[in-house]
């Protein structure tokens, strides 16, 4: 661990805890609370941990999880008042639940969100269905158990991506698979080999990006990176190759992102100009391969994880996308048994001023989450 690092162990007993994506922040705004997922005996309940008292304020059993996203549990907005996490009714209906922690009551929405715009105030939905069908992994197990995974073309023509307003409840349907499956086509597309996922919303709500991802009949699974906007507007293609993985937002006009760019996976920024993008790739990064970017818009730095090397350690990195400059915060050692469906990405996260990265880990044997403050090796990067 880089000198300066100092981090806190959350476990609670013998329970597995992790958090699950790396886009957004577990922590509330004071950064006294963790939202979480709990697993014990492959029952997973979403939960807010008090990290001063070391209690569990809340906690509620959910059906829809899986170890790459948890149940998209997240803070609806700054407030920290409110959390939002998917979920089955009474009736096994999907449901995105928003939970007033202040008030105790629940409102339900239909359908299943991925992602929350950066004012709180609309969800994004996807199709989990098809996701659960098309790449497990990212989609959740009830569907397929239940044998709710195969879809009428007449209802995939219509969910692709859908906004709700959180105020009045409105729902709105921006993209259809078809329409997303038919821009700018390629002959191994269709709808019915096409999910839709990883949405990400740009710092002022207008953009919305995503992961267009199909599965030809031979050959290897192809996705390519696109743009609308929150009205449902034109789709633009970013990034086209064939490969993308792993992308976060900079500001409204620039994305940070892994995928293949003139016939190479890397690192590589996206500039959204008016009549075409222009890219810049990241060739300090190459070495570390693919993963997770989340970058603080306080102290202007990305943080980056890699996939487990050859003697299975995860590293862990800061990166300054201005001055490309690479600091090495430290590794984790994960098992062998977390690997594949089951593995245990560090997935880093900042908290609200920058100071702090929530990770997930596997080091100890059985998930935990760490929090280290990175402050001092800020400090001396910007005293």
């Amino acid at each position: 661990m880089a000198n300066g690092v100092q981090i806190e162990r959350v476990g609670i007993g013998d329970s597995e805890i992790f958090f699950g994506y790396f886009d957004s922040n577990p922590l509330n705004a004071s950064g006294n609370k963790l939202l979480a997922h709990r697993v014990s005996h492959d029952q997973c309940e979403v939960i807010v941990f008090n990290l001063e008292t070391q209690k569990i304020e809340f906690s509620v059993a959910t059906s829809l999880w899986n170890y790459q996203q948890g149940s998209r549990a997240q803070w609806l907005s700054h407030e920290s008042k409110k959390i939002c996490y998917n979920n089955l009714d009474t009736g096994n209906n999907p449901i995105t639940v928003v939970h007033d922690l202040e008030m105790g009551g629940a409102t339900h929405y239909p359908n299943l969100f991925q992602s929350i715009d950066p004012s709180g105030e609309n969800l994004y939905h996807v199709d989990y269905q098809v996701i659960s069908r098309l790449n497990s992994e990212y989609g959740y197990s009830y569907f397929s158990e239940s044998g709710h995974t195969n879809r009428e073309d007449t209802i995939v023509d219509v969910i692709g991506i859908q906004k709700t307003v959180l105020k009045t409840g409105d729902m709105e349907n921006l993209y259809s698979l078809r329409t997303i499956a038919s821009f700018e086509n390629h002959s191994s597309m269709s709808v019915e080999n096409s999910e839709i996922n990883h949405i990400a919303i740009s710092p002022s709500g207008r953009g919305v990006a995503f992961v267009h991802r199909w599965y030809p009949e031979r050959g290897h699974r192809k996705s390519r990176l696109l743009l609308g906007d929150s009205g449902g507007g034109a789709i633009r293609v970013l990034l086209d190759e064939g490969m993308i993985s792993h992308y976060t937002w900079l500001n409204d006009d620039t994305l940070f992102a892994y995928g293949k760019h003139s016939g190479r996976a890397k690192f590589i920024s996206i500039s959204l100009g008016h009549a075409k993008v222009s890219i810049v790739e990241h060739e300090k990064l190459q070495t570390y391969g693919d993963g997770h970017p989340t970058y603080s818009q306080e102290n202007g730095w990305l943080a980056i994880d890699t996939y487990p090397d050859s003697r299975r350690y995860q590293h862990l990195l800061l990166y300054q996308p201005k001055t490309m400059e690479v600091i090495p915060i430290g590794k984790f050692r994960s098992p062998f048994y977390f690997r594949e469906q089951n593995r245990c990405d560090l997935h880093p996260r900042w908290n609200h001023d920058g100071r702090k990265l929530v990770i997930d880990t596997s080091n100890e044997g059985i998930r935990t989450i760490k929090i280290l403050s990175i402050e001092s090796i800020l400090n001396i990067k910007y005293d």
